[in-house]
């Protein structure tokens, strides 16, 4: 999705462990900036069932302000537009008419990648810590004709101090924060770096199923 004249500043992918073990699922992001000068954050998440969900959001400080999504299965193609500033949101099946729908330009928007993840945390902490966010939707429940139009969900964010943690066999200083709301809850604990990028996350789904995600930071020079 990177175009020409747009240097990179950073990138890298999070890994999925379920149970202690390595999912086949794939999510990479790059950070940069265009000729003008403006930030911009793109992220792909492959899944082994053949689904791709691909975003690259534009940055107003470290907050979305724009992003375009695609939904990319065996059965369809939806691509969406969000548009914080203007309050609006565009979404469109392949081979369909376009549909819009007004989103409150004041609340965050959380593309739900997890590189997004740490900058909406704050974002939340600066709020008071409990607002509504918009997300597109993805979830499971909802039909595959349907997926990547706006929700209102209700989300809240606790900051618990910090840790030295083992990321990938090397010690981090992290801020943990407690990030609950929806399939989230109150024992779900993110660790965030000092500049807010996503580092873990840990997230007890049910009774059987125990999830890790953890950042790979890769080196520009293997660009």
């Amino acid at each position: 999705m990177t175009g020409a004249g747009e240097p990179l500043q950073a990138r890298g992918e999070y890994r999925y462990y379920k149970n202690g073990q390595l999912q086949p699922i794939a999510e990479s992001w790059r950070q940069g900036g265009d000729a003008a000068g403006e930030r911009w954050l793109e992220s792909e998440r492959c899944i082994d069932s053949g689904l791709i969900i691909a975003s690259r959001a534009n940055l107003r400080g470290n907050l979305v302000s724009r992003v375009s999504l695609s939904w990319r299965a065996a059965s369809c193609v939806i691509e969406a537009h969000y548009d914080r500033e203007r309050g609006l949101c565009q979404w469109q099946l392949a081979g369909g008419e376009s549909q819009s729908m007004a989103i409150p330009p004041a609340v965050p928007l959380y593309p739900l990648m997890r590189i997004y993840t740490g900058a909406v945390i704050k974002e939340l902490a600066e709020l008071g810590g409990e607002a509504d966010i918009v997300i597109p939707d993805i979830r499971p429940q909802t039909a595959e004709r349907e997926k990547l139009q706006p929700l209102l969900s209700r989300r809240r964010c606790q900051y618990l101090g910090t840790a030295d943690i083992d990321l990938q066999g090397r010690v981090r200083r992290a801020e943990k924060w407690r990030f609950s709301g929806d399939q989230y809850r109150a024992g779900s604990e993110f660790l965030l770096s000092d500049s807010g990028r996503l580092l873990r996350y840990d997230w007890q789904q049910d009774a059987q199923s125990q999830w890790r995600v953890e950042l790979v930071e890769q080196p520009l020079a293997a660009d």
